[in-house]
């Protein structure tokens, strides 16, 4: 059986368009950002978004913890859109942060943290966390990177917590991760 010519054309043009899409960029795009604190423990005096380039923002937040925080602990949610909702793909709770900055390699936070470009030294430093800190123009990753998510939309939720304050913090971002022609 012969193949028809137009069925030909059409297969080669597809071989095009599919290069297309797999040699096009990915870029991971923060969109919004929810913050509030206790007030008791931390005060968020900066939450926004802000363009960092064309297709690209990232997010600035300045803190002030008011008490010397010797444990810090966070709860995090990472949801995806799946329809014209955001659906759970995982949490967990009790990540305790200081062991990390500490250098105690906890897998997931290893991970979480190797996706954020632009995190200040002096706070990714050891416990205890006290005074003024800022997190100035945060974007996640490089463009084109190997680590960025499907294209969708997506959303986290961190609370961060100890024992003398169930909710220091509470942060909420969404990120856009779209597909990007050069």
């Amino acid at each position: 059986m012969e193949v028809s010519k137009a069925l030909k054309l059409f297969i080669f043009f597809g071989c095009f368009v599919l290069l297309g899409i797999s040699y096009a960029k990915r870029i991971s795009s923060f969109t919004s950002i929810i913050c509030s604190g206790s007030n008791k423990t931390l005060v968020i005096s900066e939450c926004y978004v802000k363009p960092v380039s064309e297709h690209q923002s990232g997010f600035n937040i300045v803190l002030d913890f008011l008490t010397k925080v010797n444990k810090l602990m966070v709860f995090y949610e990472f949801s995806a859109k799946l329809g014209k909702s955001f659906r759970t793909i995982t949490k967990g709770d009790d990540i305790e942060i200081c062991k990390f900055f500490n250098g105690t390699n906890v897998g997931l936070m290893k991970f979480g943290m190797g996706l954020l470009a632009n995190l200040p030294k002096k706070l990714l430093g050891p416990c205890p966390k006290e005074g003024h800190h800022e997190l100035l123009n945060i974007t996640i990753s490089r463009p084109g990177a190997k680590k960025n998510a499907p294209t969708s939309n997506y959303s986290l939720l961190l609370r961060f917590h100890n024992e003398n304050d169930d909710n220091i913090a509470l942060i909420k971002l969404f990120v856009d991760v779209l597909t990007v022609q050069d």
